[in-house]
């Protein structure tokens, strides 16, 4: 099943308020009352405002009602795209000013004046987090979104936002390393719906290593054979099959990079450029599975990009690949503004045979890649009956779709939003196997049970795979297989009635975890969970107590590479008005040992803030051999100096008291005697990290 190994979310600077309900009243006439309706915050502990001495302020709304001249009644709702609809909005704010007892100063705004002015449209965000296929942010990485002059970029953690343009359906958009330059660029596209926030993981590659050969010779490369699997497929270039932008045969030595997105490998399908899909001559959608994607680079030896001048013939092992035997297999390029694949040529039966059956000799395809279409991406596909899946889900959550065949190759990927109604229909291959996952703002949702399901579609709750890593995050696994109106399959024609769900329609239904569950997305070192398990303490305050925490353990020596422990998240539960929440890290292992564990803390929900760290943890990096990571007001860095029972919000036990004492923020606590035989009480005492989240 899909790693989680690039798990992430995107963390915002922002304040973190929580609201109290108030009341708007409709004007009903062609004025706007100028003086603010009241709304209060309550600003995060320790903090007041400068002006009122006062942790709870009144920072003002207007109604946003539409500005309606008398006598016409009701022209419509605010947020409607008209260029004469007027609402009644903020025309002017203010700065106050908030002191904190911990020292720090920030602003907050206060609506000042209401007027009519332009009714606002309903914004659409993507967001989200580029990594590399273990899980390493890109830094600084470039994006350029389709249509949108601004450009964007990935920060040191990974994350970017994108505001997209109203109305807008298809997002395309395209990520380049150009820092290191040691990941592939790539493009992805993404449905979208009005008014949506999405959080999407982006995988890129890893480039494969640089090969150099002379232009005067021709070459034949083996694609596809890493971790222990044959190659799949092969290339021949001939020589002199290279020009320069003069358009002059190039004579030099060549650098190229050249790779592939291995069908057997969900990793690699994961990092897949585009989406797998098609404009066939109707200009409908059509869906594509894949036999695999090349992808390559060719440089003169001044590092400047050469074109292709003559033809580059593409073998391709079909009994690698379980390719069907009814179907043809295209040759498609990626058009890198519309994110859809274009057809132009065709993988024919070596020899121009006709395919033989599967019980003869082994089958290969050939084709060619021509000068005339851009070579650096170019997919293997066939066309496939599609059909719609029906899912259930909170809004905004991002859906997987992994498509395979009946014998293990993966053939498609897509990931789509929940719509508000909270029904999305998601195309999946007809009669194939597939796998479904969610996550909402990078926190997987957990598959709720499927009953009354037709025997023919096959669903069932599944954790990991044996060709992932193991992983607690728990999948549909199904076949996607129509047999009856109530779902939850539907075929292509049937979109309408996929995206109806009355109470006895079936769904695939994803539902967020219980507070205390935790999520293991990777675990590198088996023996965290044989000796050393530790746990540390976070408390949330704020309008979001119940936010999700993620915690990631790696283990740093002078000198030394990092060695990556692994990463937890957990969903707090509420104790009072705060949330509590005990996460596994991997322990120190003692002050002789070389490596010395550090952690890096971050919340996964909300709109959050990190308040205070434990004075006993803030002292104590100065015995940290290695420097931890920079920090951010969205995540923490910090080494574990052998604090355990030291009042530092951290606990270690070799049993499962560890965990106990945790929550109970207690670590003198030895188990239960007759007196207390029970657990003792959760508390929010003895913390680690202090935040705030709205």
């Amino acid at each position: 099943m899909l790693s989680y190994s690039a798990l992430s979310a995107v963390l915002g600077f922002c304040l973190a308020l929580s609201s109290k309900p108030f009341t708007i009243s409709g004007s009903g006439n062609d004025s706007c009352d100028p003086t603010p309706l009241s709304k209060v915050e309550t600003l995060p502990p320790g903090c007041t405002e400068d002006s009122s001495g006062s942790s709870s302020v009144n920072v003002g709304a207007c109604s946003y009602d539409t500005c309606v001249k008398r006598g016409q009644g009701d022209s419509g709702e605010c947020g409607e795209q008209e260029g004469s609809r007027q609402c009644c909005s903020p025309a002017s704010r203010i700065n106050s000013p908030v002191t904190c007892t911990n020292g720090a100063k920030f602003s907050i705004q206060k609506v000042r004046r209401c007027a009519c002015a332009k009714c606002a449209v309903p914004g659409t965000i993507v967001h989200g987090r580029a990594v590399d296929p273990d899980g390493n942010p890109l830094k600084e990485g470039d994006i350029t979104v389709e249509g949108d002059t601004r450009r964007y970029k990935t920060n040191l953690s990974g994350y970017f936002k994108i505001a997209v343009k109203p109305g807008t359906k298809r997002l395309v958009f395209t990520i380049v390393d150009n820092r290191l330059r040691q990941l592939q660029e790539t493009t992805k596209a993404f449905t979208l719906h009005e008014s949506q926030v999405s959080f999407y993981t982006i995988v890129l590659q890893k480039k494969p290593p640089a090969i150099t050969f002379s232009a005067k010779q021709e070459q034949n490369i083996n694609l596809g054979g890493s971790n222990g699997k044959p190659s799949f497929a092969n290339l021949d270039i001939p020589a002199n099959a290279f020009i320069t932008a003069d358009g002059t045969i190039y004579d030099g030595e060549i650098t190229a990079n050249i790779g592939v997105v291995d069908p057997r490998s969900q990793a690699d399908m994961a990092a897949a450029p585009g989406d797998f899909s098609a404009i066939d001559e109707k200009g409908e959608e059509e869906l594509l599975s894949t036999v695999g994607i090349l992808r390559q680079t060719f440089t003169d030896s001044n590092g400047n990009q050469l074109s292709l001048g003559k033809n580059i013939t593409v073998r391709v092992d079909a009994d690698q690949l379980d390719i069907p035997d009814d179907v043809e297999v295209y040759q498609w390029y990626l058009n890198k503004q519309t994110g859809r694949w274009v057809k132009f040529g065709v993988l024919r039966p070596e020899n121009g045979g006709q395919r033989r059956k599967r019980q003869q000799a082994r089958k290969f395809f050939v084709s060619d890649i021509t000068p005339n279409v851009p070579y650096d991406t170019i997919n293997w596909d066939y066309v496939s009956v599609a059909s719609y899946v029906r899912v259930r889900a909170p809004p905004g959550t991002v859906v997987t779709r992994i498509g395979g065949t009946a014998n293990g190759p993966f053939t498609s990927y897509r990931q789509e939003t929940v719509p508000a109604s909270g029904i999305l229909c998601i195309l999946s291959v007809r009669n194939q196997p597939a796998v479904l996952q969610a996550a909402l703002n990078g926190v997987p949702l957990l598959p709720q049970q499927t009953t009354n399901f037709p025997a023919a579609v096959s669903a069932q709750i599944i954790r990991g795979s044996a060709s992932g890593p193991p992983s607690r995050v728990q999948s549909f696994q199904f076949t996607s297989t129509k047999a009856g109106d109530t779902g939850p399959v539907y075929l292509k024609g049937e979109s309408g009635r996929c995206q109806q769900s009355g109470p006895n329609d079936l769904a695939f239904e994803f539902g967020a975890a219980s507070a205390g569950i935790a999520f293991q997305w990777q675990t590198k070192n088996p023996s965290w969970y044989a000796r050393n398990i530790c746990y540390m303490k976070a408390v949330v305050s704020g309008s979001r107590p119940d936010s999700v925490i993620y915690v990631k353990s790696t283990g740093k020596a002078q000198g030394q590479s990092t060695l990556d422990y692994g990463y937890t998240a957990g969903k707090s539960a509420v104790v009072g008005n705060q949330g509590v929440v005990c996460l596994e890290y991997s322990c120190n292992e003692g002050p002789t040992a070389a490596y010395q564990t550090h952690l890096q803390f971050l919340t996964l929900t909300g709109s959050c803030t990190i308040w205070s760290l434990n004075s006993a943890l803030t002292g104590g990096q100065n015995n940290c051999r290695v420097p931890p990571d920079a920090d951010s007001s969205t995540e923490q860095n910090f080494c574990v100096p052998l604090l355990q029972g030291s009042g530092a919000g951290l606990y270690a036990d070799n049993t499962a008291l560890a965990r106990i004492k945790c929550l109970a923020g207690d670590n003198g606590y030895t188990g239960p005697t007759a007196q207390s035989p029970g657990p003792p009480p959760t508390t929010s005492t003895g913390w680690a990290v202090q935040l705030s989240c709205k």
